[in-house]
């Protein structure tokens, strides 16, 4: 008789921790990188503080992403291929400035992205982020935080949207394994304190979960 409740209760138990949704907030805003190597790194540091070397690479994509999940430029960062024509000058940086506008599909209502572009500049070694996309656009910022650049987005900065949630589901041979397993070692002999002590710590995590995820 133990035996089934076991079944049932671990199996409601695997059942509610698979369904919670895992959800983070989201916001629609300017995401800054940094490129080298043909690869895009979103940059730790605000783009004032971020001081580019002679021949890098800054990336600005708009979109919508969390804080570990920003959507990166599509153009590939490589200096030689975006500025071959920018020579090598005594005290000036030479920065690669790529603006993509994003898709259409996460614009603010009633907005079109810009078609997106790249700026090869030139200016005073020491120079940051900042000043490169400023030579480069027309920037509106609020507090060292980018949000707009050619006025887009009109007059949104870093709005919070709708959060993204995901069923991370478990797979359905993983329940019933423990369910099993759990219930043939009670059919040799286990412990039946051992199992609904166990059986309390599965659903106090569960509820634990629940808890933290609304």
């Amino acid at each position: 008789m133990f035996k089934n409740i076991l079944r049932v209760l671990i199996a409601i138990s695997f059942l509610a921790a698979s369904a919670l949704p895992a959800s983070a907030a989201s916001y629609r805003y300017w995401g800054f990188f940094t490129g080298a190597d043909g690869a895009w790194t979103m940059a730790m540091v605000g783009a004032a503080e971020n001081i580019p070397a002679d021949g890098s690479v800054d990336g600005w994509r708009f979109g919508i992403g969390t804080d570990t999940d920003t959507p990166e430029p599509r153009t590939v960062p490589n200096f030689a291929e975006l500025c071959p024509d920018l020579a090598a000058t005594e005290g000036i940086t030479r920065v690669a400035v790529v603006i993509d506008f994003g898709d259409a599909d996460q614009a603010p209502a009633a907005e079109t992205p810009r078609p997106n572009r790249v700026e090869c500049v030139s200016m005073p070694a020491g120079g940051s982020s900042a000043d490169a996309l400023a030579i480069s656009a027309d920037v509106r910022a609020d507090g060292g935080f980018v949000c707009g650049i050619d006025g887009y987005p009109l007059t949104e900065c870093g709005t919070e949207v709708p959060d993204i949630a995901e069923v991370e589901a478990t797979p359905y041979e993983t329940p019933v394994e423990a369910v099993e397993q759990a219930a043939d070692e009670m059919d040799t002999g286990g412990n039946i304190f051992i199992y609904a002590g166990i059986m309390l710590v599965v659903v106090g995590v569960v509820l634990f979960i629940g808890r933290t995820k609304k």
